[in-house]
């Protein structure tokens, strides 16, 4: 009779014990449910094109991951070779720029001056955090992933994405006469018209932080802005 009623007494506790298991693998379910529904909206966020180069960079990410020397993991973006294992890609930023032609003869429509490099710089990621770029370019109808680096520059627009990071279309315009960059957050540049451009640190330093005073710019004011320093730097 003692022992029956001892038993009586841990029932509440196993019941209790029962509860807590189910709620924990309820929450294990929910977590991995979250996850695919966060990886479903990435793919769903983007254009074929860009999955396409988010697929290619993906494919040789390890391949340029095994390049990183032990213990220089800090070199190329990372905390540890823990991260490194944790890596994932991101969304590309298609890279545009201004030909000379362009600066010299403008076209009438701003954004016939803007040329589309076929390139892209896509994002390596931990946990959500830029910690470098591949880059992948189209050549011959075919992507290529063609570099690996600019831990400097990832973790500049990271704080761009933490403010903009529910935007479709991420557009770099890299200016190569000028060594400096843009950011841009728009689908396309002929829809970029009246949409915020952001100078990054080295138009900064080409432009002088004072000339932007923090504040972003207008396509129309960028590529006037380009153009005089263009002509500024290659007129002597």
């Amino acid at each position: 009779m003692k022992k029956y009623f001892n038993f009586l007494l841990l029932i509440p506790i196993i019941i209790f014990i029962f509860y807590i298991s189910t709620v924990k693998s309820d929450s294990e379910i929910n977590l991995s449910e979250l996850k695919i529904i966060q990886k479903t909206a990435i793919q769903s966020n983007i254009s074929e094109t860009d999955k396409q180069v988010r697929e290619q960079a993906k494919s040789e990410l390890n391949l340029f991951l095994k390049q990183i020397p032990a213990g220089k993991e800090s070199n190329y973006g990372f905390e540890n070779i823990a991260e490194i294992h944790k890596s994932e890609v991101g969304i590309p930023y298609r890279v545009f720029t201004i030909l000379p032609l362009n600066l010299i003869n403008p076209a009438g429509k701003i954004s016939d001056n803007f040329t589309s490099l076929d390139e892209w710089i896509v994002p390596i990621t931990v946990d959500g955090n830029f910690k470098a770029f591949l880059t992948v370019v189209k050549k011959d109808n075919k992507f290529e992933t063609v570099n690996f680096g600019d831990a400097g520059l990832a973790k500049e627009i990271q704080k761009y994405e933490e403010v903009f990071n529910n935007k479709k279309g991420k557009i770099i315009l890299r200016q190569y006469q000028l060594e400096c960059d843009f950011l841009i957050f728009a689908e396309s540049i002929e829809n970029a018209g009246n949409t915020e451009v952001y100078p990054l640190e080295s138009a900064r330093i080409v432009f002088g932080k004072i000339k932007f005073n923090n504040v972003s710019k207008n396509l129309s004011e960028i590529f006037k802005l380009i153009r005089d320093k263009y002509f500024e730097k290659y007129s002597n």
